[in-house]
This record gives C-alpha cells, structure tokens and sequence, in this order.
C-alpha cells in the first residue's frame, strides 16, 4: 500500500468515528434520553454510580425495602441480538434508515481470528455503552409496569397508593447501571416470584441468560448485597434500620494490586523525571480509589487496612530508594517534612525542597 492511499483509508477510518460520535451523542441528547428510565444511571449526562447507590440506599432505608433480587446476565455484551436491538432503536423513536445501517455494518464489523460476529456488541466501542442502555430500557419499564407504573382507571389514579396496596401485585423497583441492577422488594415471596419471571422474560424477548451461580436473593438484614464495587447491608440502631456499606472483597483485592503496581513502577525509575512522573500517577490512582469509595459509610475502616498492607510493601520496596535520597530517614523508613500523622490514607507526595518523598500515613 502506498503512503497517499494509507492517509486516504485513515480518513475515512476517522469520518466513520466522528459519525458514530456523533450520532451517540445526537442519540444521547435528543432522542434517547427522553425515554430512558429515571432509574437507568449507566452512561447518561448527570448520572453516576453514586446516583445509583443513593437510590438503592434511599429504597431500602426509606422505604424499608430490605430484600434485593440479584441477577447477573451472563456474557451480556457477546449475547445481544442484532436483529431485536435494530428494531429497539427504530420503536425508541430512531427512524433515519441510513443511521440504523451505519450501527448495523458496526455491529457485523468482521473481528481478526473469529470473524463476521452473529451476535453481541464490540466491547469498548464508541456506541456500545449507549446500545447496552436501549436493550435494557425495555427491561427497566416491565418491572416499572409491575408496581410504580401500573396502569389504573381514571377514577383510581387519585388514589393510587391506596388501590395498589389493596392489590395483589408485587411491590418492587428496579436500580440499574448499564448491565448491573438490582430489583428491590419488600416481601420475599414477591421476590421469589420477580427472579423467576424476569430469568424468563430475559430469554424470551431479549435472548439473554442468567448466571445460576450469581444470581440470587439476598436478604440484606443478614447477608451483603454487592453493587459496582459496594457491598450494602441493614443494621439495627435505635428501633430502625440504617445503611452499612463497604468496599467489596473483589473491589479490595484489585485497589491492592494496582498501588503494588504503581509502586513497583516508582521503584524500577530510570532517572529523577521518570520517578517524578511515577509517583503523580501513584498520587491519580489514590485520589481515584478515594474519590470513588468515599460514598461507603465504612470506608475509613476499609481504606485503612488496605493502607497497612500497601505501606508494608512500600517500605519493603522503597526503602532503599528513599534513605539514598534524603538522610533524614526514621527507625520506620519514611521521610517525613512538614506532613505528620492526619490521614489513613497511602499517599508519596513529591517536595522539590529536600528532593525526596513525603509519606502521609
């Protein structure tokens, strides 16, 4: 191939991106958004994970709803039916034909080593994020149309509360984050039966199945319920019940090995600029980790312990390193200028005045 028809075929690579771009934000914006579920909170303007964890904590602790349906979708993003999710985007209000081609050909786009794929959305691809929200939705208003939005007669509506407690349907509300929810209820038994109607009405409609292993019903008084990265549970205090949430055990392993990892970056430095560049990233990674668990009500305790165990490999790895670098070293192997003891949490803190790193433990 030569020079001119490689920049010619980059450019059409990137008219393609710039489409899709801006078709998921025209998506986005003008139409999709509008129908969305308000309890839909993956990959939205002004949403987040913490609106998803205020809303899950405000059902159980307001509401006391305390037993949570948990279900996992097996291989979610391989399993998407093509056919049913063009058809999603044309009844969501999408009726521009060479749009739905253009999402068509990227969705049939041929994969190195398997080939033209039959089913599923390219994972980290522009639009998949916005195409996992349009197959749930449909999903979000079923269970809303079970409870929060049943359909009443005109002469009930008024008195909706009150028609629908009289009633034998199960009262339930579904939180969901992209391909992660939780459909909350009050009874076990309504719970019992919503796993086993929503396993089916996954298989049916959407062509999707349910990890056995995963998927469970969880009665938070006794046991945790997990959630992007949380672990949530009820506790007795005063007559009521309140939130206790912490850093799942998976979510605690991984914050672990990766400030072993940024560590070992700062210990394998070449030279001054490299190892200042090292500990910036160490300093994102820990502001990151703090930013996002900071919502749990147990996160100093669980912050703390990882500290411990992420202090003792950087004094293992670091300590050399360090006394080489200042003379003013304790019996413990940190330096220590202007910060003292303030904070449970594992931050190096570069000071140009002494050269060296500053510890706050």
């Amino acid at each position: 191939m030569k020079f001119y028809e490689f920049i010619e075929k980059l450019q059409e690579i990137n008219k393609d991106k710039i489409v899709l771009i801006k078709s998921g934000v025209f998506f986005n914006s003008c139409v999709c958004e509008a129908k969305f579920h308000k309890k839909s909170n993956g990959f939205r303007p002004n949403k987040s994970t913490e609106n998803a964890i205020a809303q899950m904590e405000t059902l159980i602790q307001l509401s006391n709803h305390h037993i949570v349906v948990d279900i996992d979708i097996k291989g979610f993003f391989d399993n998407v039916n093509h056919s049913k999710l063009l058809k999603q985007i044309w009844t969501l209000g999408i009726r521009d034909k060479k749009l739905i081609c253009i999402i068509s050909a990227m969705l049939k786009a041929e994969i190195k080593g398997i080939g033209i794929p039959e089913k599923g959305t390219p994972q980290g691809g522009i639009l998949s994020p916005l195409l996992s929200n349009i197959v749930l939705n449909e999903l979000d208003w079923w269970i809303a149309s079970q409870w929060e939005f049943f359909p009443l007669e005109e002469n009930k509506r008024k008195n909706k509360n009150y028609y629908l407690k009289n009633s034998k349907l199960k009262k339930c509300y579904i939180v969901r984050y992209a391909d992660d929810f939780k459909i909350i209820c009050k009874r076990k038994s309504d719970a019992e039966k919503l796993f086993i109607a929503t396993k089916e009405w996954l298989k049916e409609r959407l062509g999707l199945e349910i990890s056995t292993e995963k998927s469970k019903i969880v009665n938070i008084r006794k046991h945790y319920s997990e959630f992007l990265g949380f672990k949530i549970k009820v506790k007795s205090k005063r007559k009521k019940y309140v939130i206790k949430s912490c850093i799942s055990e998976k979510a605690k392993a991984k914050i672990k090995i990766k400030c072993k990892k940024a560590i070992e970056n700062i210990q394998k430095s070449r030279n001054s600029l490299d190892e200042k560049m090292n500990i910036q990233k160490y300093n994102s990674t820990i502001i990151g980790i703090h930013n996002y668990y900071r919502i749990a009500t147990m996160v100093c305790c669980d912050l703390g312990k990882i500290a411990y165990e992420v202090s003792r490999a950087m004094y293992n790895k670091l300590r050399k390193r360090v006394s080489r670098k200042c003379n003013r070293v304790n019996r413990k192997g940190y330096v220590y200028e202007q910060y003292r003891k303030k904070q449970a949490s594992t931050i190096f803190i570069w000071a140009n005045n002494c050269s060296a790193w500053i510890y706050k433990a």
